[in-house]
């Protein structure tokens, strides 16, 4: 029962991201890695990242790539490794409270 909770509330937050994603293309923008991070345990961990210089290069230069081509995986997919972890503990990837931040 608490893995399908588990799996419902990721493909929650894959469906979140993917609406920012076409939020962002409706206005004529391009989704920032922060917005499409919605599981605020990891955006909260990672604040100080995204505020840092080599960070906002990294989104200038996905933003050109995103807009130029067809990049893998889709901006929506960047963080689904991070969002889908809760729902595959036993095959956890990286939940943060068994990293050094955690």
């Amino acid at each position: 029962m608490l893995l399908n909770k588990r799996v419902a509330l990721a493909r929650r937050a894959n469906a979140k991201a993917a609406s920012v994603v076409e939020a962002a293309r409706a206005a004529g923008a391009v989704a920032t890695l922060r917005s499409l991070l919605v599981d605020s345990e990891w955006g909260d961990a990672l604040e100080a990242e995204f505020a840092s210089p080599h960070f906002s290069a990294l989104e200038q230069f996905l933003a050109r790539e995103w807009a130029a081509a067809q990049v893998f995986p889709a901006p929506q997919h960047i963080f689904r490794a991070v969002r889908e972890r809760r729902a595959r503990q036993q095959r956890s990837l990286t939940p943060l409270s068994s990293t050094a931040a955690g």
